[in-house]
């Protein structure tokens, strides 16, 4: 779970979009805690 996650940081890193999908990828990791 934790290196799919980390897959998803940098991919989203590397893109360097909008602050919204930030905000979706910490809604995700909240998501997967719970």
């Amino acid at each position: 779970m934790r290196s799919i996650s980390m897959l998803f940081f940098l991919h989203f890193r590397r893109i360097q979009t909008a602050p919204c999908v930030f905000l979706f990828f910490v809604f995700f990791c909240l998501v997967v805690n719970f």
